[in-house]
C-alpha cells in the first residue's frame, strides 16, 4: 500500500476515522492536500465506476458533497470510495497499480484550506476490518513526488 498523495509539502491526515455519508460500512479518513495534488491508488485495484459532481459547482449540501468520485476494488475484498477531485485520470475497468495517479485534488470552493481527498474503505470482512484497513493506509509510505 501507499499513502494517497505523493510526498509533497503540505499534506497530512485531517479529519480522522469517520463514516462516509451515504455509503454504509465505508469508513474514511480525510487526507489534506493542496488543490492540484495528485491522487494515487493506494493498492493494486480495478476502477469500477465514477460518480460525483462537477467541481466548478459549490458543495451541494451541508455534508460537503463536492467534486468527482472514483470507486475502485481490490482482489482481496476492499472497495475504496475516493472523492473531492477536480479531475479523474483513470477509466472504469482500468487496472491500476500501487501509486498510479488516478485523479487530482480539487481546489475547495471559497476555502482552499479545506482541499483534501476523502478516501473511504469497505471490506467484505465487515466494518472492523474496513476501519483497520483505512487506518493502515494513513500510515503507509508516501511515494516520491511524481
Amino acid at each position: 500500500m501507499c499513502y494517497p498523495h505523493p510526498n509533497v509539502p503540505g499534506i497530512y491526515v485531517g479529519q480522522g476515522l469517520h463514516q462516509t455519508t451515504g455509503v454504509y460500512g465505508n469508513w474514511a479518513i480525510d487526507f489534506m492536500a493542496h488543490g492540484g495534488t495528485p491522487v494515487l491508488a493506494v493498492e493494486r485495484a480495478r476502477i469500477t465506476r465514477f460518480s460525483g459532481h462537477d467541481p466548478s459547482m459549490s458543495p451541494n449540501n451541508s455534508a460537503g458533497i463536492w467534486g468527482w468520485t472514483i470507486y475502485y476494488e481490490t482482489v482481496s475484498g476492499y472497495t475504496y470510495f475516493c472523492t473531492h477531485m477536480s479531475q479523474r485520470t483513470c477509466t472504469p475497468g482500468q487496472i491500476v497499480d500501487v501509486g498510479t495517479q488516478i485523479g487530482i485534488v480539487g481546489h475547495w470552493p471559497g476555502d482552499e484550506g479545506r482541499s483534501h481527498t476523502h478516501l473511504g474503505c469497505s471490506s467484505v470482512r465487515g466494518v472492523a476490518d474496513a476501519k483497520k484497513h483505512i487506518l493502515s493506509v494513513s500510515t503507509s509510505p508516501k511515494l516520491p513526488d511524481l
